[in-house]
């Protein structure tokens, strides 16, 4: 029966000789933990997930927020003009095939006429849309020159797209003539002079012949960069 007492009086030992070391630890400054090598430290990792998740936000934002390919408006008016510009020099080409002052040559010059005001009308919204759209770039990127002779031919069809309706409108004006639009009547933008006219029509074959030559440039360009060079630059104007 002396196992109990035994026991009782180790137990009283033991918490007398610890009471001296919990009250030097109650004194002493907190000190954290320290890893050893190998063991797991889950903050740590988290801190490294999420440096690596910046870096990559930081790099990869500014090319997510740039389009890959021109914005829907922009496109649809593209590829308007396109199938306006065709019908325009179609029925200058071959209203020829009728007699003159014939009804079916008179429909098909005021068709011209009324389409190519449209490109006309068309052109400038599309000036305002491209001022307020981004334009997206081509991947991968091209030399420096042909970066400068894109923007030169850019350029020139712009500029044909608005001469040629102009001038088509102030030679019918000279001619003594009204240009139809819709239904409407345009305002006379030149006063009648034959003269003035004839010149007027020379200028607008001449720029109408150009057109070809630029057409056919910008053309054959987006399908070398697309099958030669196989950049992005046709993708970017692909319908949606």
């Amino acid at each position: 029966m002396q196992a109990p007492v035994f026991s009782c009086r180790l137990g009283s030992a033991l918490a007398r000789s610890a009471a001296p070391l919990r009250l030097s630890l109650a004194g002493a400054p907190k000190v954290c933990p320290v890893s050893t090598p190998g063991a797991f430290d889950g903050s740590q990792l988290a801190k490294q997930w999420h440096n690596q998740a910046i870096v990559i936000l930081e790099t990869t934002m500014p090319e997510a927020l740039t389009p890959r390919r021109y914005s829907t408006p922009v496109i649809a008016i593209h590829w308007l003009t396109v199938l306006l510009v065709i019908a325009v020099y179609c029925l200058m080409e071959f209203k020829g095939i009728y007699p003159k002052d014939s009804p079916e040559r008179n429909a098909m010059k005021m068709w011209h006429f009324t389409l190519g005001m449209t490109v006309f009308l068309l052109t400038w919204v599309r000036l305002l849309v491209r001022a307020r759209s981004q334009t997206p770039p081509i991947t991968p990127p091209i030399p420096q020159w042909q970066k400068t002779l894109s923007m030169m031919t850019h350029g020139l069809l712009l500029a044909m797209l608005i001469l040629l309706p102009l001038t088509g409108w102030m030679m019918v004006n000279a001619f003594g003539n009204a240009v139809p639009f819709w239904g409407m009547e345009l305002p006379q933008l030149a006063m009648p002079d034959r003269e003035a006219g004839l010149r007027l029509k020379d200028l607008h074959e001449t720029v109408a012949s150009l057109g070809y030559l630029l057409i056919g440039l910008h053309a054959v360009a987006g399908l070398y960069h697309h099958y030669v060079m196989k950049d992005d630059t046709l993708q970017r104007m692909r319908p949606h």
